[in-house]
């Protein structure tokens, strides 16, 4: 799992977008697993 807080997430703009896009494709993931 990724440490959202991590510094390095926000030290650059390509690093902040996937760690974006980790967090969305696991949220959605949790989400589709609940709903199933």
């Amino acid at each position: 799992m990724i440490d959202i807080s991590e510094p390095k997430c926000f030290t650059s703009y390509a690093n902040m977008c996937h760690c974006l896009k980790e967090v969305s494709v696991r949220l959605s993931f949790r989400t589709w697993l609940v709903s199933w």
